[in-house]
């Protein structure tokens, strides 16, 4: 979150919405991929404590928002950033039988029917991330016209992504 967008959600934004930031242990870190953080991280800091963002005439109102921060590197946030946030759920992983309902119900919504051998053999390369599952339902679906088989299945793990049945 950039402090443009910042400005942008206080105009919009009304007491009791939720901001939710992917990745934020991005904004917690001064330099990423060789760019700076679009925002430091005490101007959220000044955000969730005292409902005020700092900007150059001085600091301005924002509304009374809950702020969301998820992470797939919580070793990034520095102590201060996790004191901020008191409540740290932990998410179950998908299991096998989730990851391969995922491919059926994205194939459902590409127009092609995943069959279960191929939802299951999606499941089991995805290594739990349902993001990799819609990728290679994407990929079956552009292979196919109605059915993603096990034959399709594997041409989209082996061929396009040169992944192994376990992923």
């Amino acid at each position: 979150v950039d402090r443009d967008t910042l400005l942008e959600l206080r105009d919009v934004m009304q007491d009791r919405d939720i901001l939710r930031i992917e990745e934020i242990h991005q904004q917690a870190i001064m330099e990423r991929r060789g760019k700076t953080a679009g925002t430091q991280p005490e101007v959220l800091y000044a955000i969730m404590e005292d409902r005020v963002m700092p900007a150059g005439a001085g600091l301005l109102d924002f509304p009374e928002i809950t702020i969301i921060g998820t992470t797939t590197d919580e070793g990034m946030l520095p102590e201060p950033f996790l004191a901020r946030f008191p409540i740290v759920p932990r998410l179950e992983p998908y299991d096998h039988d989730a990851l391969a309902k995922m491919a059926r119900w994205n194939g459902e919504k590409l127009g092609v029917v995943v069959t279960p051998s191929a939802a299951d053999m999606f499941a089991g390369a995805s290594r739990g991330v349902p993001r990799q599952i819609n990728n290679y339902v994407k990929n079956a679906a552009m292979l196919t016209e109605d059915v993603v088989d096990i034959d399709t299945a594997k041409e989209v793990l082996h061929d396009l992504n040169g992944v192994t049945p376990d992923g």
